[in-house]
């Protein structure tokens, strides 16, 4: 059975138990989870033992050794899934920003922007419907070896000069033989709480899942 592994901490106005807790109850039946919200589980020993691990968490920092137990870990095969914060989570670790691929730099217009997300032809994404929200639209730098398989177009005029620039709202990579996701929705649970987030959770899980075929 998949041993998933929900981590969850950070700024609490994030609300990272209650995403996690949701996350969890989206995620269904069918596989064996279990819940964290202390960075210390990132051990080579544990992780040896996760086939997916998600990450719900904001600011905080990490350890070398933890980051380096994280890395490895996907590199051997144990998929990421990571959501919202974690593009602001470890400042300071730049071996982790290779992992995840993109650093968040604002929101231009709070957090009650409406914008649509566009999903695209990717094998992961093809045919979920495009979705309306009203949340934070993020603004991110981006390894140029991502995959963006979501996108949106920055709605605010507050920094004109990235007004109407698309931007990703969901990405993916490669790490050696395991797999990362990103997801930039999670402000609130009713961003997430929709059938087409339900639907990509759905088929990102198997695949991000240690053991599951490459593409």
């Amino acid at each position: 059975m998949t041993t998933i592994m929900i981590l969850t901490g950070g700024w609490p106005d994030h609300n990272p138990a209650g995403i996690g807790g949701f996350l969890e109850a989206c995620i269904g039946s069918g596989y064996r989870i279990s819940r964290a919200s202390d960075l210390a589980v990132l051990r080579p020993d544990i992780l040896s033992g996760v086939d997916l691990l998600v990450l719900n968490w904001t600011f905080g920092d990490i350890t070398d050794d933890q980051a380096r137990a994280l890395i490895d870990a996907v590199g051997d095969g144990m998929g990421l899934m990571a959501w919202h914060g974690a593009t602001s989570a470890f400042l300071a670790n730049r071996p982790y920003k290779f992992l995840l691929g993109g650093q968040f730099v604002d929101h231009p217009g709070g957090d009650h922007v409406a914008y649509r997300i566009h999903f695209s032809d990717d094998p992961l994404t093809k045919g979920i419907a495009d979705i309306d929200v009203v949340t934070e639209q993020n603004y991110y730098l981006i390894d140029p070896s991502v995959k963006i398989v979501a996108t949106t177009r920055i709605q605010s005029n507050e920094k004109p000069w990235v007004y109407g620039v698309e931007v990703p709202v969901v990405w993916t990579r490669n790490w050696g033989k395991g797999k990362v996701l990103y997801c930039a929705l999670g402000h609130k649970k009713e961003d997430i709480d929709s059938p087409s987030v339900r639907q990509l959770l759905s088929r990102a899980v198997p695949w991000l899942a240690r053991g599951a075929q490459t593409g």
